[in-house]
């Protein structure tokens, strides 16, 4: 019994140990496993690790690359309009350089040439006054002269030879510079015209309404004359009924309100209904259809001449439909002016638009001329200064008048341009009296200088002929005097166009036979 509780204890011990063993080895297994698989996780996660580090790196490398690339781009940008700016420098440098380098070689030139013109002077002041000093030395030889005397003969012999040939190389340089700048200006003129063909027609300045038969003329006056009057006083206009058959005539120094009444009573005639409250429905239609037509002629002149104004410029220059000067129609002479001013500056090579500008704004003050007492060039002037218009048309409108002198040739070629529209056969209407009196004053004028014998008018007061008397007045004289005539008609007279001065002297020779 003892026997094999041993037996089993020592087969139990065995047991145990061996399990214990085997617990063990299993233990130290797992033990062994455990740390190759913490062994194999660190060296994962230390190759993660190492990748992300390696990653991370890169795109550092990779940013701090491409910041270095932009850096140096940037830096070539700089270094590129650097260039460019210093080229652009040198470039103009060396323009600066080049015109300085002209300058002074223009200098060197006009320099040498001074002093060449200096040496020539300084040559003949020797010739002359060798030959002063033969002439001195002849003098005093000859007539036993002293010295004063000797030079106040010369002084006198040689004034009265040389003032005769300078009169006549004046005459004749004269001569030639008129042939050719009337050739020229001839040629300029005729070419401006003829692109343009002018249909200005005189206008009256009282309107004539036609009624339909006599009998209407009782309507338009009414009882005791109450629909005259009360027309006249709506319109501002003089209604004339007198014994013509069929025919009422409106007068006014307003051209508006002229126009405004003719068509208000031709409405009224149509209408056959003539009382003081038709009157006055019908001068308001009549006056807002008389706005448009002056709005639409000014546009269509505009659209025309291709030109664009301030609005109230428009409103003036449609006021100048029905305004006239001399019986011309203000606007179509405006027009007209326009249209040669250009044609002018087209031909010299000027600014066409600004000429045509200024050549139809040079009467715009006419507009509102009717009662003022300002001249309609101070209105025109205060009218585009108020607008902001270009000085140059300013300066026109006042120089067309001579109240200011010229800053710009277009300025002349608008005063030369309204000469040509107003000078033109047919624009313009002259009375009698007035022709008369212009040809008196003509006479007249010329009539006033000493050694002029006669005086006649030719062409309408076109041109004048005046024969001297050949004793007081010689050759070279009448060259001048035709000149002085001229200049006192351009100082004591207004006129359109030139006037022609023509001076004749009569040489006559006479001599007895016996």
């Amino acid at each position: 019994m003892n026997e094999s509780i041993w037996l089993w204890l020592g087969v139990g011990l065995v047991a145990g140990c061996l399990l214990g063993a085997g617990v063990l080895i299993f233990l130290e297994k797992q033990r062994q496993r455990s740390g190759k698989d913490v062994l194999e996780m660190a060296r994962k996660e230390a190759e993660i690790l190492k990748k992300a580090a390696l990653n991370a790196a890169r795109e550092e490398w990779a940013l701090k690359e491409q910041k270095r690339k932009e850096l140096l781009k940037q830096r070539e940008r700089k270094i590129t309009q650097h260039e460019r700016q210093q080229k652009a420098s040198e470039t103009e440098i060396r323009a600066q350089a080049k015109v300085a380098q002209e300058l002074e070689m223009q200098l060197q030139l006009k320099e040498k040439m001074l002093e060449h013109k200096e040496e020539e002077q300084k040559t003949k002041k020797k010739e002359l006054q060798e030959l002063v000093e033969e002439q001195q030395r002849r003098l005093e030889s000859i007539a036993s002269l002293n010295m004063e005397e000797a030079r106040q003969q010369l002084l006198k012999l040689a004034a009265q030879r040389y003032e005769s040939e300078a009169a006549a190389l004046a005459a004749e340089m004269k001569n030639d510079a008129r042939e050719n700048a009337g050739r020229l200006a001839r040629e300029i003129i005729t070419t401006a015209i003829e692109k343009h063909a002018a249909e200005t027609t005189s206008e009256a300045t009282i309107k004539e309404v036609s009624l339909p038969n006599n009998r209407i003329k009782g309507m338009v006056i009414g009882r005791e004359g109450r629909n005259i009057k009360s027309f006249e006083l709506i319109t501002g206009t003089k209604m004339i009924v007198d014994e013509t058959p069929d025919t009422i005539l409106i007068s006014s120094f307003d051209p508006v309100k002229r126009e405004v009444a003719r068509v208000a009573l031709e409405s009224l005639i149509r209408s056959r209904n003539f009382s003081p409250r038709t009157v006055e429905d019908a001068v308001k239609k009549a006056q807002a259809k008389v706005d448009n037509q002056m709005r639409d002629a000014a546009n269509k002149v505009l659209r025309d001449l291709k030109l664009k104004v301030h609005p109230d410029l428009v409103r003036m220059l449609g006021r100048l439909k029905f305004r006239t000067s001399y019986g011309q129609n203000v606007l179509d002479h405006s027009a007209e002016v326009a249209r040669i001013a250009g044609g002018l500056a087209a031909e010299l090579g000027m600014d066409v638009m600004l000429a045509k500008r200024a050549g139809l704004l040079h009467d715009v003050g006419k507009a509102d001329s009717n009662g003022s007492d300002k001249s309609h060039v101070t209105i025109g002037v205060e009218i585009c200064r108020k607008v902001r218009e270009h000085p140059v048309v300013i300066n026109a409108i006042m120089a067309h008048h001579q109240e200011a002198p010229p800053i710009d040739p277009i300025s002349e070629l608008v005063t030369a341009a309204d000469i040509l529209s107003s000078a033109r056969p047919g624009s313009r209407r002259d009375s009698v009296d007035s022709y008369t009196k212009r040809v008196e004053t003509l006479e007249s004028i010329a009539d006033s200088f000493p050694g002029v014998s006669r005086v006649y008018a030719l062409y309408a007061g076109r041109e004048i002929r005046v024969i001297v008397e050949s004793e007081k007045v010689n050759d070279a004289s009448a060259e001048k005097l035709s000149s002085d005539i001229a200049q006192k008609i351009s100082e004591e007279m207004e006129f359109p166009g030139a006037i022609k001065v023509v001076v004749i002297r009569e040489a006559r020779g006479m001599a007895m036979a016996s």
